[in-house]
């Protein structure tokens, strides 16, 4: 799943088009929550999450409309909130941290969105949304960190390699 989000963050774009494609990295996160979906109802609502994501992402993908961007949005928040608050339950090792990083992404992300709207509208907030959006980056990059460390993190009966 964090390869299928990491697919997702990635644009590498050439003429507008996105070479690095949303639709596979929603579908590798889509598969893992797919397959991970008994073991924490959190884990299903992210799969729900990860599949309007594969759908809005491929028109996305050929070029954006400002209304399936912040529905691409919600459902990249509520995988990473979801996917953090399933990991809470089913790793308790990684608890504290998964509980700290789902609200620092749903913290981050409306500040971004909030920063990005006023910026466009005054010039002079362009380096206040600059800093929301990289701390956004920061904060994902450890989200992504935390999901590669709780795969490989080995528990009697508990399978989360999909993560």
């Amino acid at each position: 799943m964090a390869w299928g989000l990491l697919i997702v963050a990635v644009d590498l774009r050439f003429d507008d088009l996105d070479v690095v494609p949303d639709p596979l990295g929603w579908l590798f996160a889509l598969a893992a929550l797919t397959s991970l979906a008994g073991r924490h109802r959190a884990f299903g609502l992210a799969s729900s999450a990860a599949f309007v994501g594969l759908v809005v992402s491929v028109p996305l993908w050929f070029g954006g409309q400002d209304a399936l961007e912040l529905v691409h949005l919600v459902a990249e928040l509520v995988v990473v909130f979801s996917v953090c608050t399933a990991v809470m339950a089913v790793c308790p090792a990684h608890r504290a941290s998964a509980d700290r990083l789902r609200w620092w992404t749903l913290g981050v992300t409306a500040a971004g969105a909030i920063t990005v709207v006023l910026a466009r509208e005054d010039d002079a907030l362009a380096p206040l949304a600059l800093v929301v959006v990289l701390a956004g980056l920061v904060v994902f990059v450890l989200v992504v960190l935390l999901l590669f460390r709780a795969a490989r993190e080995p528990a009697p009966g508990r399978d989360l390699s999909g993560v």
